[in-house]
């Protein structure tokens, strides 16, 4: 084997070794490691739903936002609100939350998908506006977000159809427009 080679084969082999030795995943047990915090209490009296989490932990979406019991910290119904838990990141949809879905990953995970709403005055009425969706595909311990989807622009739009230009209004608006499905 000439030198050439031999460099090749070292570099290689001195970026595998380095490669494997860092985690392709941190793992922490305190939620503050996550970016998210919890505070003590309950989000909101309006339960709308629950869903599994890993440990038995049960994450549920209210009226007010996200609530999580930590079920492992209780023994009985008097300890309850002593594992009541809002989480707070700043990934998650505001205001209430219409939709929590929960699904089991193949890594043992839980992919955990969350959508928000809000109550916003149009025409004299209080009508919802959807927030957002956030997901996490680790048990709800890092959340990912993404806006509400509407047309860009409100009132007329000029779209293009095969060569042909037209004219038509926004269709898809902050009022109305909610997720209520993960």
């Amino acid at each position: 084997m000439d030198m050439p080679n031999n460099r090749i084969i070292i570099l290689i082999l001195s970026i595998t070794l380095l490669f494997s030795q860092v985690p392709s995943k941190y793992r922490l047990i305190d939620d503050f490691s996550h970016g998210r915090s919890t505070s003590n209490g309950w989000p909101g009296r309006a339960i709308i739903d629950l869903r599994g989490g890993l440990d038995n932990n049960i994450f549920s979406g209210t009226g007010d936002g996200l609530g999580k019991i930590n079920s492992n910290s209780f023994e009985n119904l008097e300890e309850l609100h002593q594992s009541l838990f809002e989480v707070n990141d700043q990934n998650l949809p505001a205001g209430g939350n219409p939709s929590l879905k929960s699904y089991d990953l193949d890594s043992g995970e839980k992919l955990i998908i969350i959508s928000g709403v809000v109550s916003v005055e149009f025409l004299g009425d209080d009508e919802p506006s959807g927030t957002g969706i956030a997901w996490s595909e680790d048990s709800g311990y890092s959340w990912e977000y993404i806006n509400q989807p509407t047309d860009a622009v409100n009132g007329s739009i000029t779209a293009d159809w095969y060569g042909t230009e037209y004219e038509h209004l926004s269709i898809t608006t902050e009022v109305q427009n909610v997720s209520y499905d993960g």
